[in-house]
This record gives C-alpha cells, sequence and structure tokens, in this order.
C-alpha cells in the first residue's frame, strides 16, 4: 500500500502499527 510506504518514507513507528494493522 502507498499509504505505508508513505508514512515509512519519514515515520518508522506509524509504519510498523500500519503493517501489523494491516497483517491482522
Amino acid at each position: 500500500d502507498p499509504e505505508v510506504l508513505d508514512i515509512g518514507s519519514h515515520e518508522v513507528v506509524p509504519r510498523l502499527f500500519k503493517e501489523k494493522t494491516s497483517s491482522s
């Protein structure tokens, strides 16, 4: 998802959180 990549571009914490919610 572009959203996760965009967020991970400048913030890793939000990216991990999004990834966890996406994986679940």
